[in-house]
């Protein structure tokens, strides 16, 4: 209860300075519950907003869309400029650009690596680049065969998450998602 409280204060106070939403968690306390595309602006109105997709239904909603592939199409095969500045369509398969992955203190990323593209070697695997080998950028430490943003095709993955996804086949799609608390 008390937490409800203090977001009704939130509201109220963004309510009365006329604040943009920064973020899906903003629109989800702003009373918006149908997943959607929806405008943000994450660094403030001194800079375009920007499109994309929030999920208002899983685990109380508010969660930005930052990947999600349902094929093939685009080839997430991309140099780093191109993983900086994002691609694809909100509604369909997007990666959302590393600068939106920035905002305030936080980054996403898996502990200690940094993230490989095909022209910029960061991973762990010395005299082998992860990203060209594979065909997709990602926090690699050493190459593995299953990532999110590799060639698609799910039905070709070998122990992708072992144990508890034994096959590729039984994926149908992926998503990532973040939300600050």
């Amino acid at each position: 209860m008390e937490r409800r409280r203090r977001f009704r204060v939130v509201d109220l106070v963004k309510a009365q300075l006329s604040v943009p939403p920064a973020d899906c968690r903003d629109l989800s306390y702003d009373g918006h519950t149908n997943s959607s595309v929806y405008q943000i602006y994450p660094f403030g109105t001194s800079k375009s907003p920007i499109k994309v997709y929030c999920d208002m239904e899983t685990m109380d909603g508010g969660w930005t869309v930052i990947q999600k592939r349902l094929d093939g199409s685009p080839s997430f095969d991309r140099n780093w400029t191109e993983y900086k500045n994002g691609f694809g369509e909100p509604e369909g398969n997007v990666w959302i650009g590393d600068g939106m992955l920035k905002i305030g203190n936080s980054y996403v990323s898996l502990p200690g690596m940094s993230f490989t593209t095909s022209d910029r070697d960061n991973d762990r695997y010395d005299g082998v680049n992860c990203a060209v080998d594979l065909k997709g950028g990602w926090w690699f430490n050493i190459c593995h065969h299953a990532f999110l943003n590799g060639p698609w095709s799910p039905q070709n993955w070998v122990n992708p998450w072992y144990p508890t996804i034994q096959t590729g086949a039984d994926i149908r799609g992926t998503i990532m998602m973040i939300k600050h608390h």
